[in-house]
């Protein structure tokens, strides 16, 4: 039998050429991708530079989103520049239009001042007086010239430099004048109107030896030594100051308000005509007067007095003979009883 025999066994060692090839082509693989790397980042980064790098950033999720805060953020800005701009522009064309409309306004305020004032087209051709109204009997008492006199105003003054205030002072002052109106008129001519009526004579009051006219309005009309006609006679008022042409002081003036209202009522029932004369007595509280000098009258004071005036109105037309002479007496309640 032959032996067997039993050897080391030997270690494969590498193959020295092969390893070095090995390395120089891991060395060459390394650098050629390090050299292929390195221009993809270069062109990497190109491309964020360039539009088209831009727009890929754009697309991805944070590119984006820090876009779109840059984009609102420049919007922000360029906003508000431009309303700050509009409005500084409204601001200097809103000062344009109003220093532009002061300048046409003094302008037009001189071209009128001198056309109103410093030419003739507005001087005054005539004073013209209307009457509105006369006295019930158609009397007149109020002299037109006086009033014309009384208005001082100045034919061929210009209209407006005249003081027509100071003009409607003066004609008031005139005793009968009454509801004084005075204006300018530019048609067909320029001239003053003047529209005056004429104080009624409402009641005399007698004072010493003198009679006192006065209107419903207790100014003072005319003074007379005799009673005047077809004015009733107010009794039993003491005067403490009379002036032409101003309102009359008296005691009593509650008094003598109680009787005006009477006086405005038998007015308005066409009874005053017939009353010479009137008063009031405190004590009795009644209001007496004659009624055609015939028959005497003598109603309580009450709050019903328009009442009991009508009710009066009716016995003395349709149930007192005309030639009756007595008292007739009117209770507050409207009663009335005659007495011969």
């Amino acid at each position: 039998m032959k032996k067997r025999v039993v050897t080391k066994k030997q270690t494969r060692q590498p193959n020295k050429h092969k390893t070095t090839e090995t390395a120089e082509r891991y060395t060459q693989r390394n650098a050629r991708s390090s050299m292929q790397s390195a221009p993809q980042f270069r062109s990497y980064a190109n491309e964020r530079q360039s539009p088209q790098g831009m727009r890929a950033a754009k697309s991805s999720p944070s590119g984006m989103q820090r876009t779109g805060t840059r984009k609102k953020a420049a919007k922000t800005v360029s906003g508000d520049i431009r309303e700050r701009h509009k409005r500084n522009l409204r601001k200097r064309r809103r000062n344009r239009n109003i220093l532009r409309s002061l300048f046409l306004l003094i302008v037009l305020g001189i071209t009128v001042f001198a056309l109103v004032f410093m030419t003739p087209i507005f001087n005054i051709t005539s004073v013209n007086l209307v009457k509105t109204n006369t006295q019930a009997d158609g009397s007149e008492f109020l002299d037109g010239q006086a009033v014309i006199d009384a208005a001082a105003i100045t034919v061929g003054e210009n209209m407006f430099k005249t003081d027509l205030k100071f003009s409607k002072k003066q004609i008031e002052n005139l005793p009968y004048a009454d509801n004084v109106v005075v204006k300018r008129k530019l048609f067909p001519k320029p001239h003053i109107e003047i529209r005056v009526g004429e104080s009624e004579r409402f009641a005399q009051i007698q004072e010493m030896n003198q009679y006192v006219c006065i209107d419903k309005n207790m100014k003072v009309l005319e003074f007379d030594t005799v009673p005047f006609e077809n004015v009733v006679t107010v009794k039993e008022i003491n005067i403490v100051k009379s002036e032409i042409s101003k309102k009359l002081e008296i005691d009593e003036s509650d008094k003598f308000d109680i009787i005006r209202v009477y006086m405005y009522e038998l007015k308005e029932n066409d009874l005053l005509k017939s009353v010479s004369y009137i008063s009031y007595d405190t004590s009795s509280r009644k209001i007496i007067f004659d009624y055609g000098d015939k028959l005497t009258v003598e109603i309580v004071d009450s709050l019903n007095y328009k009442r009991n005036l009508l009710h009066l109105k009716r016995v003395l037309e349709q149930e007192m003979d005309k030639n009756a002479v007595g008292t007739i007496e009117i209770s507050v309640d409207g009663y009335a009883v005659y007495k011969p």
